[in-house]
């Protein structure tokens, strides 16, 4: 007897890549030190990032006994403290009782306490924590500074002056409460932000801290913050965050400053009045999150992934004129083509809606300027008057907009692009510019912010007479290809450890072939929406769901899409907006009220958006209310059943179907009647062939047969595969949780072939089950399929197949071949007849695969598929526009399907051959001959792994993980 071990290498992911991040992270002296806003860049900014004092208030007692007063250990003396290390608090006058200093823990900032990289790593703490740390605001941002970009106050700097780049962006979005008032974004605070809106030394009442004694005495003035009249500045320090999850309170010497709700939109907090420059101040942050059901959450749930709580993005500082800009919303206009814009070119034009906060301006005339950064466009000026809550439009041919509080105006200006250049994913341009507000006059400071944007137009409509829609982008239909996106990372959970993570996801997405990404329920870092930007990834951008259907549910899920489309408005790469997901915190959703609140919510959204598509809800139970696309989600492993399944809703897809809509549903209740389909667009907006809960498993040949399924129908418009990288305990991506690559083995059946292929622009396919029995020399036949969307043409297509087999000795020889013409449509899927192949007379596995090869070598552009592709002949994926050229023509999809070649006669337990030289009649060839083994894999003598999983008659073994299965056999 012998004993065979065969043993699986895998290795847990997350171990050795993010290990060193998280190590790396641990190791910076400021994680995350580039702008965390590219698209809204003020200069100068001062990064917060870094180690901050911390602690848990697992008893919620913080505010009570002002923890807010504790003095950082920089900013006490020998008299404020005791041998114990007791001090006296901010506000306290001598004498006085000394307090314990809670805070015996550091954070690392921006990273969510449950997380590696916070180097916390504590998943079991809900409530309240404290965080607490020194900022210095720069001595030049003060009214005597001759210069704000010195002494320390440069662009980039850290609290203490160092500088650490320049590179990125800032600002807020959404609506502030000050002093009872609501008002837009002029105030340049972020949605649920509170504040005290006044220096003065008064109650806090409310939110913020009980009594008076938060404030400080006068013996505390120098490091409490001075009253308003005593300190002035060319340049007003604002405090940002880019979030904090879910309830924010801010402190600055003992004395409350505001507070914000949201656990994913930014806010930011005028301290001017609360702090002197160039005088260190101790900065105190009191973070909760008890993770609420009425609260957007996503996925941060107990039933799904550890949550993110705290600070979660950057802090930092920047300073800013009185009169400064709040946002920038830039919308793209195509102009049809007209007398100067002949022969199929268009022009392109750019709206800027400019928000500017106008509050504490003195009557006057200021210069609104646009102006390109390398000279693409024309530098466009505007002059706009300003008097109190009085706005009018100066002598200039621009627009001013009048805001119905006083607290802000929002200027209009018009930029003409000569030359232009769309952005698409394939050619993602962006101009980059900045907008600038100064005094007319040129007295005072100027206030500038950088920022860019794209020439992209997102629309739907009918294409060559077809009675359905398809996205369109730039006028043209577009073939959406992309994955889900729950953006987790094993390192830092929500956050990012790095800005190379986030562009590495990015990056990932167009390798895989990818140019879309559905990022799932989730207001994301801006800097990911920068990245699909930069690189061209398409963005559905879906927003995170309560788990309840109660009043305050709704407003938080309100204040939460208002911010995040204040935010992130400007960003090309997001062509639609979901508010919903599979009917998440919508438990009363059978309801005609629930109908009418998500038909507001639509509306809601296309009166503040009209530029892109909206989503009402990404339909797993057939519920859709009103939506610009019809989506639908489906999880099916098997051929048969996910194939009736695709047809099913094929079929049921037409104007005035009820199929998927409430009316389907519900349509014996009052009102659903009027839900129903138009013509909008069909999507799959997720499928997979395993779901949440099923394991780490192969995803190959469930990926390959579902996307061949889709890609089969030309009502179709697009597909988002679950997901593009592993999760926790989901295993369902196209990537490892450490973002490693998975292998698919594709280029094992036909050489060359990849899953960036099967995402390709260009799709080839059969009509046929990925693998059926048939018997020795049997004549092979199936209907063939191309769905051709890359705008490239392809000028001579040919359809090119080849049959191998695989005999029961492991040879491979080819059995068959043949290829003939192929007539195209661009944008839509042709039924290309039926490939007929001679199969082997003896048993094996035999693969009949498919090519789409361009043999007459046309490029007429960039490609439309990936930031990869394929070469013939290669097994790994290189550089777009690299494909292999020669005599057999360029590849343009590549496909497959396996036919087990066999008598239906069952193979013995166990079988020794030996196989003589020069044996024609089984296969062998070589000198010496072969001593051939088989055995059933069923019949293992041990195996460490606990519950394998055995194919029917025990031809199959299969387990999750890595471990060993051993064999006794005889020899």
């Amino acid at each position: 007897m012998s004993s065979i071990r065969t043993a699986s290498t895998a290795v847990s992911p997350a171990v050795s890549a993010s290990t060193a991040v998280t190590q790396s992270v641990q190791e910076a002296g400021i994680p995350r030190p580039e702008h965390p806003r590219p698209i809204f860049r003020r200069e100068p900014w001062i990064n917060l990032n870094g180690r901050w004092r911390f602690t848990f208030d697992p008893r919620d007692i913080g505010e009570q006994v002002r923890w807010y007063r504790i003095r950082p250990p920089q900013l006490r003396r020998d008299t404020d403290m005791d041998a114990g290390g007791a001090a006296r608090p901010f506000g306290a006058p001598r004498p006085s009782t000394l307090v314990d200093d809670p805070f015996g823990d550091e954070i690392v900032v921006p990273f969510p306490w449950e997380s590696r990289a916070s180097t916390i790593q504590q998943n079991e703490q809900k409530g309240a924590a404290w965080y607490q740390r020194i900022i210095t605001v720069p001595a030049a941002w003060g009214s005597e500074a001759p210069d704000a970009r010195t002494a320390g106050g440069e662009v980039g700097a850290t609290a203490d002056g160092e500088r650490v780049g320049a590179e990125g962006n800032t600002a807020s979005g959404g609506m502030v409460r000050v002093e009872g008032v609501v008002a837009g974004n002029g105030a340049a605070r972020a949605a649920g932000a509170r504040t005290m809106g006044s220096g003065e030394e008064e109650e806090t009442t409310g939110s913020g801290p009980a009594g008076a004694e938060g404030l400080p005495s006068m013996e505390d003035a120098g490091n409490a913050a001075a009253p308003g009249a005593q300190a002035q500045w060319r340049l007003r320090p604002w405090l940002c965050f880019g979030a904090v999850d879910w309830n924010a309170k801010v402190w600055v010497n003992g004395r409350f400053v505001g507070e914000h709700d949201g656990g994913y939109t930014p806010f930011d907090l005028d301290l001017s009045k609360y702090i002197r420059p160039g005088e260190p101040a101790a900065l105190t942050v009191r973070a909760w999150d008890n993770s609420a059901a009425d609260t957007p959450l996503g996925k941060q749930t107990i039933n799904w992934y550890t949550s993110s709580s705290g600070i979660w993005q950057t802090v930092w500082l920047e300073g800013r004129p009185a009169a400064h800009i709040t946002r920038i919303h830039v919308t793209p206009h195509q102009q049809p083509e007209d007398a100067q814009h002949p022969q199929g070119v268009s022009g392109w034009k750019a709206t800027f809606a400019v928000g500017i906060a106008a509050g504490q301006l003195a009557d006057g005339a200021y210069r609104l300027t646009v102006a390109p950064a390398d000279g693409a466009f024309p530098v466009v000026l505007d002059t706009i008057m300003v008097g109190g809550a009085r706005t009018s439009a100066g002598e200039s041919s621009g627009m001013v907009q009048e805001r119905a509080d006083a607290l802000s105006t929002e200027a209009v200006l018009e930029v003409a692009v000569p030359e232009p250049r769309a952005w698409s994913p394939e050619d993602p341009h962006l101009y980059e510019c900045s907008v600038s507000l100064a005094p007319a006059d040129g007295s005072g400071e100027a206030d500038t912010v950088h920022t860019y944007f794209g020439l992209r137009t997102v629309s739907k409509g009918r294409w060559e007479g077809k009675p359905y829609e398809y996205v369109l982008l730039n006028g043209e239909p577009v073939y959406l290809r992309g994955a889900l996106d729950q953006a987790f990372h094993p390192d830092a959970l929500h956050a990012y450890p790095t800005d190379d993570a986030i562009r590495a996801d990015v990056q990932a997405a167009k390798d895989l072939g990818l140019n879309m990404l559905r990022c799932h329920i989730k207001v994301n870092d801006p800097r990911y929406y920068y990245w699909c930007d930069k690189l061209g990834v398409l963005m559905m951008y879906d927003l995170p769901s309560c788990r309840v259907y109660t009043g305050k549910a709704r407003a938080n899920w309100e204040l939460t899409f208002r911010a995040a489309l204040e935010r992130d408005y400007s960003h090309p790469s997001i062509f639609s907006w979901i508010l919903f997901n599979e009917t998440w915190g919508l438990e009363e959703h059978q309801t005609p009220a629930s109908w009418a609140w998500v038909q507001e919510m639509f509306d809601l959204c296309k009166r503040l958006d009209s530029t892109r598509l909206v989503e009402d809800n990404s339909a797993c139970l057939y519920d859709h209310v009103d939506t610009d696309i019809n989506t639908w989600h489906f999880y099916i492993a098997e051929y048969d059943r996910a194939r009736r399944h695709v047809q099913r809703v094929v079929d049921q897809t037409y104007e005035g179907s009820t199929y998927n809509y409430v009316s389907g549903l519900y349509g014996h209740e009052e009102g659903a009647g009027p839900y129903k389909q138009g013509v909008q667009p069909l999507l799959n907006s997720e499928y997979a062939g395993l779901s949440a809960r099923q394991g780490d498993r192969d995803i190959s040949y469930t990926f390959k047969m579902l996307t061949s399924e889709l890609r089969r129908h030309d009502k179709i418009c697009g597909y988002v595969y679950t997901e593009l990288a592993d999760i926790e305990w989901e295993h369902n991506g196209l990537l490892n949780y450490d973002r490693t690559w998975k292998e698919y083995g594709y280029d094992a059946f036909v050489p060359g072939m990849t899953v960036a292929g099967l995402n390709a622009a260009d799709f080839v396919g059969f009509d046929a089950p990925p693998c059926q029995t048939v018997a020795p020399g049997s004549t092979f036949s199936a209907p063939v399929f191309v769905s051709h969307w890359d705008r490239r043409p392809i000028q001579e297509p040919v359809l090119r197949w080849r049959v191998w087999l695989v005999d029961r000795f492991g040879e491979r020889r080819e059995a068959d071949a043949g290829e003939r013409r192929v007539e195209l449509r661009r944008y839509g899927v042709v039924e290309a007849g039926e490939i007929e192949a001679q199969l082997p007379d003896e048993p094996g596995l035999v693969t009949v695969a498919i090519e789409l090869v361009d043999i007459g070598f046309g490029d007429a552009g960039p490609s439309t598929s990936s930031g990869r592709t394929e070469t013939a002949g290669s097994g790994r994926t290189e550089t777009a526009g690299a494909e292999q050229r020669g005599t057999a023509g360029v590849v343009r999809a590549r496909n497959y399907v396996s036919v087990d070649v066999s008598r239906g006669e069952a193979l013995a337990a166990h079988e020794y051959m030996e196989v003589k030289d020069g044996d024609a009649a089984q296969g062998a060839q070589g000198a010496g001959g072969r001593h051939v083994l088989r055995f059933q894999p069923a019949d293992f003598a041990d195996s460490n792994w606990p519950n394998p999983r055995l194919g029917s008659g025990g031809s199959k073994f299969g387990a999750a993980g890595a471990g060993w299965v051993e064999y006794a056999v005889t020899l």
